[in-house]
């Protein structure tokens, strides 16, 4: 599985998610963490503490002796993008892969792909910010968020996203 952290306050919970997942699944998570998400979550911590398979950023060589998102876009069950930032969800409806994060998104196309945003309710409620999400829908991407545009409890996530992941292993994803 992939967790895309792109740099809300909420990335600060992306270690308990990681843990959740991989004990859920009972599978490797890599996280890949965009600039921004730095500012709130290191590598170590989350390699450490989440128990992260791997982590990946711009400044990364690749760990699998080709482009990561690549190696992530085949290997990957799902992709799991938190927390989502109105800038990074906008990147993503536009088709834009301007860093490692966007670039495993758009490469992950084939696989279970989840949003979770994660901004203030003023931002949430902008009618662009709620077009974009309206774009991602329409390419089957599954969006998860509270009325208010807050990220839901890292449990509920784990429970949803693991779930999806079933439901897709069973339909042949």
């Amino acid at each position: 599985m992939v967790v895309i952290a792109s740099g809300s306050i909420a990335a600060c919970n992306v270690t308990g998610l990681v843990d959740g997942l991989r004990a859920r699944c009972r599978a490797p998570v890599v996280v890949v963490l965009t600039c921004k998400a730095q500012r709130f979550v290191t590598k170590d911590t989350i390699q450490f503490a989440g128990g992260a398979a791997a982590v990946v950023d711009d400044g990364s060589s690749p760990l699998f002796h080709q482009p990561d998102h690549i190696w992530l876009a085949t290997h990957a069950r799902g992709i799991l993008v938190y927390s989502g930032r109105a800038d990074f969800i906008a990147k993503l409806a536009a088709g834009l892969a301007v860093d490692v994060a966007s670039a495993t998104f758009l490469a992950c196309h084939e696989r279970l792909r989840m949003v979770v945003p994660s901004m203030n309710p003023l931002m949430w409620s902008n009618p662009m910010v709620q077009r974009n999400l309206e774009c991602l829908r329409a390419f089957g991407v599954k969006i998860s968020a509270t009325a208010q545009g807050v990220a839901p409890e890292v449990h509920t996530i784990v429970e949803l996203f693991s779930s999806l992941l079933a439901t897709t292993q069973n339909l042949g994803g």
